[in-house]
């Protein structure tokens, strides 16, 4: 669910780290909550509604990194730019920004099981730049998120000042062997309301399960596309054709595009 990697050794060996990265928590057996639902535009260009949520804002603060928002008010349309905000945190690989990332994972993650195995992960990732042929990018990128290029959301389940589950669409640009590739990603993370803030609780599925509904949680598993040209790691744009295929296996109920989705 996290990446799409050649098949070949060093890209095996990303593989088999980002399998440890997966470790989490136990799934909670909660009932589907109510969700508060953002008023939304128009379809989009690629036939989504439109919603007013933006990536990059609804913090009232800045975490460690300097980028980070933080500091969310508690609704649910809060939650939906928590989850975009927070995945490029637990996402992205890039040694040299490891230290400043630790320090804004301790802060929006409260799974110390995730915490640990995403420490092990950058840990990884510097060895990996090491591999004969390898081909970062922009210095020393292994995995970087663009949520904006996917620009998707399903709020699943939302309390307001409690708890939410949210889907996002993003594109994960992962370096390699043979240049830069891109999948357009689902990935799923809970969020509890802790410490008058948004918090994830959970960003992975465990280890070796085939159920990426989440126990039923999910609707489904969302959209995946991969290994998408990405030159300069530089993502495609998410055009209607491209959305078409992603989807071809799972349902287009209850996506929305975010404000500023790159289109």
């Amino acid at each position: 669910m996290r990446r799409h990697w050649k098949a070949f050794l060093a890209a095996a060996i990303v593989v088999a780290a980002l399998t440890v990265a997966a470790l989490i928590l136990g799934t909670r057996n909660d009932q589907p909550a109510a969700v508060a639902a953002a008023p939304v535009a128009g379809g989009g260009k690629l036939g989504f509604p439109v919603s007013p949520v933006r990536i990059g804002s609804g913090g009232s603060g800045v975490a460690a990194d300097g980028r980070t928002p933080i500091g969310y008010d508690g609704s649910c349309d809060s939650a939906a730019a928590a989850a975009a905000n927070f995945m490029p945190v637990i996402a992205d690989v890039r040694p040299s920004a490891w230290p400043a990332q630790r320090k804004a994972l301790a802060q929006i993650d409260v799974n110390t099981g995730e915490l640990s195995d995403l420490a092990t992960l950058a840990g990884l990732g510097a060895k990996t730049l090491k591999l004969p042929n390898w081909r970062s990018f922009d210095g020393d990128w292994v995995t970087k998120t663009d949520v904006a290029a996917g620009g998707l959301y399903r709020m699943v389940t939302c309390i307001d000042r409690d708890k939410a589950l949210v889907q996002l669409v993003y594109a994960s640009i992962d370096a390699g062997t043979e240049g830069a590739k891109a999948s357009f990603v689902t990935q799923a993370l809970d969020l509890g309301w802790q410490g008058s803030d948004w918090k994830v609780t959970r960003s992975q599925i465990p280890v070796g399960s085939t159920d990426l509904t989440l126990g039923g949680r999910l609707p489904d598993r969302g959209p995946n596309l991969a290994a998408l040209p990405a030159p300069d790691g530089r993502p495609p744009v998410l055009t209607r054709d491209l959305a078409d295929q992603a989807f071809k296996d799972v349902t287009r109920e209850g996506w929305i595009e975010y404000a500023n989705a790159l289109r």
